[in-house]
């Protein structure tokens, strides 16, 4: 019983090392009747395979079967060999600096603007120069015919103006003259009225101060050739402050019992002199008065403006 139980396990034994040296001497690839040489592809550069291969399978420590010659790493078809270490990089280029290409950026531009700019002085700017210079040269010209004309303006404005004067003055010759020529026909005329003494004008001409300046024309033509003496006298009415005041001839004068202004003529005489007005009177009326040597006084009277009129008038 002890002698079988031996041998059953002598032949398990051997059963199983012949198990593992199968295992240990299996390969997929296709080899010859001894199993050491492999049979490769017609340009001796692969190992003929069999549907099963895969690396874990291949023959290993082969040799080629018609060189007889052991593969330089042993095994068939590179089987269970580590992976080759990757290529180095072909050329890696250096990294190039970002302000060489700004540089580069900068100076293509700077090289374009001038290239522009010589074109634009070249075809335009001469053109642009000439343009102006005309413009120029136009507008000083229309400013001077515009000064001519302004000139030429005022020049015709002036001689109007010293027309219109010189008319204005002609007009008042004129009237004078009609007026001279109607007062000495009243004297001389075989038709002119009759009249006694009397004042025919009175004009008041301011002077420096208070002090005005008066012209009195004195007529008569009913006693033709005869002589007319007596004294003139004005008096003034007007107010003050809210009072009505009337300025007599000795007050105007500024003289107590003043002497009128004396007179003598035949026809007409103008009689001249001064009075003073105080600076807060304000005139309204004045009243002549003559009082010849025979005869009795005559008193006329003559609105204030008018006077001024007259006046501005002569």
């Amino acid at each position: 019983m002890n002698k079988l139980s031996r041998l059953a396990s002598l032949l398990a034994i051997a059963a199983l090392s012949q198990t593992g040296a199968q295992a240990q001497s299996v390969n997929d690839n296709w080899m010859d009747a001894s199993g050491k040489l492999v049979w490769l592809n017609g340009t001796s550069e692969h190992c003929w395979r069999n549907n099963s291969w895969t690396p874990a399978t291949a023959a290993k420590q082969a040799e080629n079967i018609k060189g007889m010659k052991q593969f330089a790493n042993g095994n068939c078809d590179g089987a269970l060999a580590p992976p080759p270490p990757p290529a180095p990089p072909a050329h890696a280029h250096a990294p190039v600096p970002h302000g060489w290409v700004y540089l580069a950026v900068g100076l293509f531009l700077t090289a374009l603007g001038f290239g522009v700019w010589g074109v634009w002085n070249i075809f335009f700017a001469d053109g642009d120069a000439q343009t102006m210079a005309a413009v120029r040269t136009r507008a000083d010209r229309l400013s001077q015919e515009v000064s001519t004309l302004r000139r030429s303006d005022q020049i015709s404005r002036d001689a109007n103006r010293d027309l219109e004067r010189t008319l204005a003055e002609r007009d008042e010759e004129i009237a004078s003259l009609r007026a001279d020529i109607a007062f000495y026909e009243r004297f001389v005329g075989a038709t002119g009225q009759r009249r006694g003494l009397s004042v025919h004008t009175l004009e008041m001409r301011r002077q420096d101060g208070d002090a005005w300046h008066f012209v009195a024309t004195l007529t008569q033509n009913v006693n033709r050739g005869a002589v007319n003496d007596g004294r003139l006298t004005l008096s003034v009415e007007g107010t003050r402050g809210d009072r009505m005041e009337k300025l007599a001839w000795a007050t105007l004068r500024k003289q107590a019992n003043a002497p009128g202004q004396p007179y003598s003529f035949k026809y007409f005489q103008q009689l001249e002199g001064e009075v003073l007005l105080p600076a807060d009177f304000k005139p309204l009326r004045v009243t002549v008065r003559l009082v010849p040597q025979s005869g009795s006084a005559v008193e006329q009277s003559f609105p204030w403006p008018e006077t001024l009129h007259s006046a501005a008038g002569g």
